[in-house]
């Protein structure tokens, strides 16, 4: 990057893009092959949810919009102190917020600048980090109600169901009976996070097999059938080294309408032998260690009760 503008768009590019997708998720109009009618109190609801996202990605965007005007106030400095950063050592440890990168590297580079310049760097950064701490806040309360809602939608048990495997085998409710606990991976073809996190599962799958648990995936898209969805989905899964079963049904039964309720994608939940939905329902990919150590404690917890 030879500016200062380069520079800027990278970082500060890379963390709208973060930004909008902890913020939106991946989420979709689920559609299948056939028509979904949804009562209008509940379709109402749906859109208010839906134009609440959007205000809120609006707002961040506005302040990430103020952000960079703060910058390019004093340009010429920020030019001067991002052709100083180190673009791996830097960039790779930088700070989860955009202020704290920018207050690491003014701390780190200070030798090059006069008394007066670090001064307006600072002062530029403690206005960008005012405007972070609001984007944390509309990213809190917007995380925490896609989860209350996905929480809602949970049931105590998975609806029974009589369905097929992607290659058309047939299954039912039974196939949890196989296994102490059954991670059940929500996902669907154009979600990119969620294919991302198809290595991961099938490595997480390979690992529980040991402890008598495994993986199964359902693909929204490939409900009631679909086969051009069926197929997208097994060339995906084939390409990402997919081995565990992914399952389909009507979506006009019970289970159907359950996995039509999952609000964003990827979404995760833990079902014991016995049918039953324990805990709560993980969202975002196990490709983040976070959500990764969760659900392990979450299965470890399953395993013991299922061999008392």
């Amino acid at each position: 990057m030879k500016n200062m503008t380069g520079k800027k768009r990278f970082i500060a590019g890379a963390l709208a893009l973060i930004m909008a997708a902890s913020l939106a998720g991946c989420g979709k109009n689920k559609t299948t092959n056939k028509e979904q009618a949804n009562p209008p109190k509940q379709e109402e609801s749906q859109k208010d949810e839906a134009k609440n996202v959007e205000e809120v990605k609006k707002k961040v965007q506005e302040l990430l919009n103020e952000e960079n005007q703060i910058m390019e106030r004093d340009k010429e400095l920020w030019d001067k102190l991002f052709a100083k950063v180190d673009k791996k050592a830097d960039l790779e440890n930088k700070d989860d917020s955009y202020a704290g990168f920018l207050f690491k590297i003014i701390d780190k580079y200070k030798d090059n600048f006069t008394e007066e310049e670090l001064k307006t760097l600072k002062k530029s950064a403690e206005e960008i980090q005012k405007l972070d701490e609001e984007v944390a806040l509309y990213e809190k309360d917007l995380k925490e109600n896609i989860e209350s809602k996905s929480e809602e939608a949970m049931a105590d048990k998975f609806p029974a169901f009589k369905g097929q495997d992607l290659d058309g085998n047939p299954v039912d409710e039974s196939i949890f009976k196989k296994n102490a606990v059954t991670v059940v991976n929500f996902w669907f073809n154009g979600c990119a996070p969620c294919v991302k996190e198809l290595p991961e599962l099938e490595k997480l799958n390979q690992e529980l097999k040991a402890k008598g648990a495994g993986v199964i995936g359902i693909n929204t898209e490939t409900l009631d059938d679909n086969k051009g969805k069926i197929e997208e989905a097994k060339q995906i899964m084939k390409k990402q080294g997919v081995q565990y079963p992914n399952i389909t049904f009507e979506s006009s039964s019970d289970a159907g309408a359950f996995a039509l309720k999952i609000m964003a994608f990827p979404t995760t939940i833990l079902v014991d032998r016995n049918g039953n939905i324990i805990g709560q329902p993980l969202l975002g990919g196990i490709d983040q260690k976070e959500n990764y150590d969760k659900l392990m404690k979450a299965v470890d917890e399953v395993i013991a009760a299922d061999q008392k």
